[in-house]
């Protein structure tokens, strides 16, 4: 029988004090590598479909944003262990330099806390004052979900930036000089479209925009690329983003469902496991639970 492959989900590694989405610091995700490295044998995605001769069960390793702190403190600790990974890449960020819409909500509401500002979104009938850390993070999560299908979420966020006028400090993010580098260290580009638009509410237009447009501008501004994974913003995906996306010309679909990928399985959407928690004992505590789902 096909033995089962994990895929690990990152996004932000960073020692930054981020309440509204906490990253995991840079020794917290040292500690990740080294647990990985004793009971995983690490793939490339690319393998996915292989088999291996290996009794360790296997390991996708993936990101999805491509913030700086990825170039900055993840890259040089995935070297250090001689982990390949797939970076997914929101192209309009990386063209701009700008946060994308989930980020910008998430360091404009850390922004009311620190300035003892009060968080109004009168769009959402939102007024408060945020008591603390959790608060602010409850608070983040609550506006994120409110906004996923709100078909005015640009012009709220936009509206509440112009409130804030320069309160606000974004998350860096990478660029293309900074992704090309990371190829050339073994970093495989795929695609996490070109403005983390929730795919399942787009037209066939827009829907097409977004897939379409971010492979080629990854293909066009790092030459090493081909661009063959796509990581469904939010997780959201249906049997039309799918098809879509085979049509786009991506052979690697993955989603943020919990559980393992049979190598056997019909299903072209392959899940994945996200690791968040600042907190090394907490991560462990999810690490082992996932080994123990082999």
């Amino acid at each position: 029988m096909e033995s089962k492959t994990q895929i690990f989900c990152f996004h932000r590694i960073s020692d930054e004090n981020s309440p509204a989405y906490p990253p995991i610091p840079i020794r917290v995700f040292d500690k990740i590598l080294s647990y990985i490295n004793r009971h995983y044998f690490v793939i490339p995605l690319e393998e996915v479909f292989q088999k291996h001769n290996t009794t360790k069960t296997r390991l996708i390793i993936t990101f999805d944003d491509a913030y700086y702190d990825f170039y900055e403190n993840a890259l040089p600790l995935l070297n250090k262990y001689k982990f390949r990974a797939t970076q997914h890449i929101i192209t309009q960020s990386a063209a701009t330099g700008e946060s994308f819409w989930t980020q910008r909500l998430n360091k404009m509401t850390e922004a009311c806390f620190h300035k003892k500002l009060r968080l109004e979104i009168p769009e959402l009938a939102i007024d408060k004052m945020l008591a603390n850390e959790k608060d602010v993070e409850k608070t983040a999560l609550d506006v994120y979900l409110r906004l996923l299908g709100n078909t005015s979420r640009d012009e709220i966020l936009n509206n509440l930036q112009t409130r804030m006028g320069d309160e606000v400090t974004y998350t860096r993010m990478m660029g293309w000089r900074e992704l090309n580098e990371c190829a050339k260290s073994g970093v495989t580009m795929g695609s996490h479209t070109h403005n983390h638009a929730t795919l399942t509410n787009l037209n066939n237009t827009d829907l097409n925009f977004e897939l379409e447009h971010s492979r080629n501008l990854i293909r066009q501004q790092i030459p090493s690329s081909e661009c063959l994974s796509l990581a469904f913003p939010n997780g959201k995906y249906n049997d039309q983003v799918v098809t879509a996306a085979k049509d786009a010309g991506y052979h690697y679909l993955l989603s943020a469902e919990q559980t393992n990928f049979v190598g056997n399985s019909t299903s072209s959407v392959l899940p994945r496991y996200c690791i968040y928690n600042k907190e090394w004992w907490k991560n462990y505590i999810k690490l082992v639970l996932i080994k123990q789902k082999n």
